[in-house]
């Protein structure tokens, strides 16, 4: 009888013990329920046998909740947002460059009073008002084209000094993503929680 006794109060105490590792894991996701990059965390209870009898219950190893799926959709689509928002500050840059067809400034109206005064040039040939206005519209012109090169050149080596810089942070992740999956195959294999690395591991995926 006390043997009995002394068994349930054991599998009762494994019990509070166990329940008390789960509050503390509870107590970790509401203070981290808005940092960036952490996951709801399970304690994944067990129960715990003895010659063959049930003995209680053990806390088993913490595991995240995650919708690996949700997960790889919300990267997919944030990379095409940032692919379109990178693309869409260029283009607009560029577009200042040309300019608006209605601004007075604009590479396509120099093109227009270039071509008003070529027109005008072939009415009367020999005009010299005529032919100094299509020389000076002319020089607007190249002007403007080449500032637009100049520009367009600018905005070329810029994209190529970004491309160059987020290709060796790119790398660096990489080699990060590397190290949290050897440290999470080290640490699974004895038993040990790797939900924090996992957290990690997908902060830097993020990125």
């Amino acid at each position: 009888m006390s043997s009995d006794l002394t068994q349930a109060l054991r599998s009762a105490h494994s019990g509070l013990i166990a329940n008390q590792q789960a509050l503390d894991v509870i107590a970790r996701n509401v203070s981290n329920a808005s940092t960036p990059g952490y996951s709801r965390k399970i304690v994944n209870l067990e129960q715990r046998t003895l010659a063959g009898s049930g003995a209680g219950v053990q806390s088993g190893t913490v595991t995240r909740h995650v919708d690996q799926g949700l997960v790889a959709s919300v990267r997919l689509e944030s990379g095409n947002q940032q692919a379109s928002a990178a693309a869409s500050s260029l283009l607009a840059r560029v577009q200042d460059l040309f300019g608006t067809p209605e601004g007075n400034g604009s590479l396509a109206h120099r093109l227009t009073d270039w071509q008003a005064s070529v027109e005008t040039l072939a009415l009367a040939p020999q005009d010299a008002l005529s032919q100094r206005q299509m020389v000076s519209a002319g020089e607007d012109l190249s002007f403007a084209l080449r500032q637009s090169s100049a520009g367009v050149q600018s905005l070329r080596l810029e994209a190529d000094k970004l491309v160059g810089e987020r290709v060796d942070e790119i790398n660096g992740l990489l080699q990060d993503v590397s190290e949290l999956n050897d440290k999470i195959v080290r640490n699974g294999a004895v038993g040990q929680s790797v939900a924090d690395l996992e957290d990690s591991r997908d902060l830097k995926l993020d990125r």
